[in-house]
């Protein structure tokens, strides 16, 4: 399959405005998930967007990647809810998915009309942002944070979706099967270079001695997140690599290579630089989900490098951002939407397809 670069298409037009406004929240959980909710000023959010950030699975948090996804929301129009997931090496996999689908679930379990912000009935517990996850000085409760607004959930017609870049991509990817597996329902999946091979074999990851990530320092991170069990095949049908089930019995993959199938997982929105070491695996991935008869979109930016995310002025996010915009159903389709039953299985409304 020829998988050149879809060219991207306007859309509609950014969201313009002020800053998006945001609140850092406890959701409830076995262990509770700190999170930092970002809601465009000025209108409705046109989707929920959980994210999960890069760092290798041992790095990061929520206020380190603040920047990233105030303008992912400012762009798209679309609430960001970004998770402190727990970090390896002291937390493993699967870790990390566990904490993204608490977020998932309690943004599509919220009833119409209960807020999205700080609130004790349907927020979680307001914390201060300067929490040990978050590591930010500013009080959720403070002049952008603290107003509660009333946004619904999935029952309101909103749409849902998750996402990641990096290392937070993989755990988007796996969560978005878990979702699959649980009957969760998501528009998308929204994947920023996402490592898939734990040996790190296809030919993108030895073509720079220089780019980055190298093959070595990621086989590293693999291991850190992964332990005991970390994966030597790149078989999709190949046992345990990590893996872990919850206590509905759905399975935790660490990569979307162990899925015996993909099909009937949430639409994917890939993008990646031509020069960028996992180049190969997220072009691996279009093509088994195109296989299994899920619509991808693959975006490849020119100069896009690892890490774009952190560079909201690069085009990588302005390309995701137009294509979450592209997603947004007109509020005619919503209130259509609102109006029938939701349906627990059918035809997911195609993206682009490479050409």
């Amino acid at each position: 399959m020829n998988t050149t670069t879809k060219p991207a298409t306007p859309g509609p037009e950014p969201v313009v405005g002020p800053p998006p406004s945001w609140s850092s929240l406890v959701l409830p959980g076995a262990p509770p998930v700190p999170v930092r909710v970002h809601l465009p000023e000025g209108r409705a959010p046109a989707g929920l967007l959980v994210w999960a950030h890069g760092g290798s699975w041992q790095h990061g948090s929520a206020a380190e990647w603040h920047h990233t996804t105030t303008a992912l929301a400012a762009r798209s129009g679309w609430a960001v809810i970004s998770v402190d997931y727990r970090l390896a090496p002291r937390h493993r996999h699967p870790s990390a998915v566990q904490d993204v689908l608490t977020a998932l679930t309690w943004a599509h379990d919220g009833t119409p009309g209960t807020p999205l912000a700080v609130d004790g009935s349907r927020a979680g517990t307001p914390r201060a942002a300067g929490g040990s996850r978050a590591g930010n000085p500013r009080a959720a409760g403070g002049s952008r944070a603290g107003t509660p607004r009333a946004v619904g959930g999935d029952r309101a017609g909103i749409p849902l979706a998750v996402g990641g870049d990096s290392a937070g991509g993989t755990i988007a990817a796996v969560a978005a099967l878990a979702a699959r597996d649980r009957g969760l329902p998501l528009v998308a999946q929204v994947l920023a270079y996402p490592p898939f091979d734990p040996d790190c074999a296809a030919p993108s990851y030895h073509r720079s001695p220089s780019a980055f990530p190298q093959a070595a320092a990621l086989r590293g991170a693999w291991r850190a997140w992964l332990g005991d069990n970390t994966a030597t095949t790149h078989d999709a049908a190949a046992p345990d690599i990590g893996g872990g089930t919850t206590a509905d019995r759905t399975r935790l993959y660490a990569t979307p290579w162990q899925a015996p199938t993909l099909e009937g997982v949430a639409p994917a929105i890939l993008a990646v630089g031509r020069d960028d070491p996992v180049h190969d695996d997220v072009v691996t991935y279009a093509r088994r989900l195109h296989a299994d008869g899920v619509p991808a979109r693959l975006l490849r930016p020119s100069g896009a490098r690892h890490g774009d995310m952190l560079r909201p002025d690069r085009p990588l996010l302005h390309q995701l951002a137009a294509a979450l915009r592209e997603l947004t159903p007109s509020l005619e389709e919503r209130n259509d939407h609102e109006r029938r039953p939701c349906p627990t299985r059918g035809p997911r409304p195609p993206l682009h397809r490479p050409a």
